[in-house]
């Protein structure tokens, strides 16, 4: 649930639903078919926030770190590349706003 103020100064709560389809670890096709990069963007947001607004650095290089080791796990993960060949990196379709 998520409940937010609109400058009126009406409530809102909206409802918030997912679902997941099951597979083994290793179907790429089949993670990457259900993935929402809406919902998953959101998510990292959020995350990233709270890291910043809890860590102890003034800078949060910390939560930078995390957010990079993100980045590069799903691209390490789901990107299509020729080694030694930056220029031929490619992320599926379903991962464009990353």
């Amino acid at each position: 649930l998520c409940t937010f103020t609109l400058p009126t100064g009406e409530t809102r709560m909206r409802v918030i639903t997912t679902s997941r389809r099951w597979t083994e670890g290793a179907n790429i096709n089949d993670i990457a078919a259900g993935f929402d990069q809406e919902a998953a963007a959101v998510l990292v947001a959020r995350q990233l926030s709270w890291k910043m607004e809890t860590e102890e650095e003034t800078d949060c290089p910390a939560a930078t770190r995390w957010l990079d080791r993100k980045l590069i796990e799903l691209c390490q993960r789901f990107g299509d590349y020729r080694k030694d060949d930056p220029h031929s990196f490619q992320l599926m379709p379903q991962f464009s706003i990353y």
